[in-house]
């Protein structure tokens, strides 16, 4: 099946590259929101904006009966960090090469305009006859923060209409090596360490008047990175801690400071609780005998979502759009899906390869966007063909 077959999947290539085009990192919108807003009105579209603590985030729906179905998206992006790694301004969309570069490509402004323009021409095939289910979409624009909650949010004004998301797919890059090589039902939990270890300053000179800092926590760090917390489940792959942050010293070069600090994130499976995670690491500052602080901050819980009807019509509309079979996970980072299971409701994420998220000059082939859109696409076309009206 080729792109040029499919004229609305140019749509798909010119709405990812105005998303782009709009900078949208956290504090700033840059016009995402209202882009979308507009873009779903036009297609038909009851749009529904919110916008809570200063964070805008919207519930699209169509259709009129039958169980609910959802993509879920964010609009938001990570910073492009440093200029001069990108080959070109980050916010302004490049199509080089076969490929569409700039930030939020992968995760996740290409699988945002993908799901809108699926939707959208779904929708446009229904215009003299229903479907028998209800079709939304919601968009959040603080998913990349520590604490996001505008997900929350629009399930809080759902929950207030007695709207229960009963399939949700979330868009985020979850294939690995090639596109639709794997999804997701879930994810591991993630706590944050943030430590600071207090010594003695002192010349360097003069070791013996002084207590370094650095010595205690490379030495402490080392056997923390390698600890082993348990071996995974069947659902979940082992839990992982890595290092993220290390300072300490000034301008000095002779001088021993007096303290170090830093941080390290700790990817969790539902085989340990948080307490046992947080009990666990502190023994090893405690073995060391240091003078620290330790603060916890957990940013997600770890959720499982189970296997129903939408996970195995997504791998059967995989086989037959791509010819793959997918392998389901639960690694990599957190997304928004744990707030939606959480009701119940059966969650799979999907979405374009994840190799260069988060990394300077960000991409995805252009050929992988027109070929998630035609998945998405036919997902919903085959669910309207397994979902009674009355369904749930």
């Amino acid at each position: 099946m080729q792109p040029s077959s499919h004229k609305w999947l140019q749509k798909t290539l010119e709405l990812a590259v105005d998303l782009i085009n709009c900078p949208s990192f956290e504090p700033h919108d840059g016009g995402a929101q209202d882009l979308v807003a507009r873009y779903l009105k036009a297609a038909g579209f009851t749009v529904t904006r919110l916008e809570v603590n200063a964070v805008q985030s919207l519930w699209a729906e169509s259709g009129k009966q039958g169980p609910l179905f959802a993509f879920l998206g964010h609009s938001d992006v990570v910073p492009a960090g440093e200029p001069d790694l990108w080959d070109s301004d980050p916010f302004c969309a490049r199509v080089q090469g076969g490929n569409l570069y700039g930030r939020g490509a992968c995760d996740m402004k290409g699988a945002l305009s993908a799901f809108i323009t699926a939707a959208e021409h779904f929708v446009s095939l229904h215009r003299d006859e229903s479907f028998p289910y209800r079709l939304g979409i919601l968009i959040s624009a603080d998913e990349e923060r520590e604490e996001p909650h505008g997900t929350q949010d629009v399930l809080t004004l759902l929950k207030s209409e007695n709207k229960h998301i009963d399939y949700c797919l979330v868009g985020e890059p979850t294939s690995a090596h090639g596109l639709g090589d794997t999804i997701k039902l879930g994810r591991r939990g993630s706590l944050n360490g943030h430590f600071k270890i207090i010594g003695k300053a002192g010349h360097s000179a003069y070791p013996h008047q002084a207590v370094n800092p650095i010595t205690q926590a490379v030495k402490a760090l080392s056997e923390l990175s390698s600890l082993s917390f348990d071996s995974g489940n069947v659902d979940f792959p082992p839990t992982a801690l890595q290092l993220t942050g290390l300072r300490a010293g000034t301008s000095a070069a002779n001088l021993i400071p007096g303290q170090a600090e830093g941080s390290f994130n700790i990817r969790f499976s539902d085989c340990l609780s948080k307490e046992e995670v947080c009990r666990r690491s502190e023994e090893v500052f405690k073995k060391h005998a240091l003078t620290y602080e330790l603060r916890w901050s957990l940013t997600a819980k770890p959720y499982l979502s189970k296997r129903g009807l939408l996970t195995n019509l997504l791998i059967d509309t995989l086989q037959d759009e791509l010819h793959i079979t997918p392998q389901i996970t639960t690694d990599g980072g957190t997304s928004d899906g744990r707030f939606v299971a959480v009701g119940g409701t059966e969650v799979v994420e999907f979405g374009l390869p994840n190799q260069t998220i988060h990394q300077a000059n960000e991409c995805t082939a252009v050929s992988d966007l027109f070929a998630l859109a035609r998945v998405y696409c036919a997902l919903l076309k085959n669910l309207a063909g397994v979902l009674p009206p009355s369904g749930g």
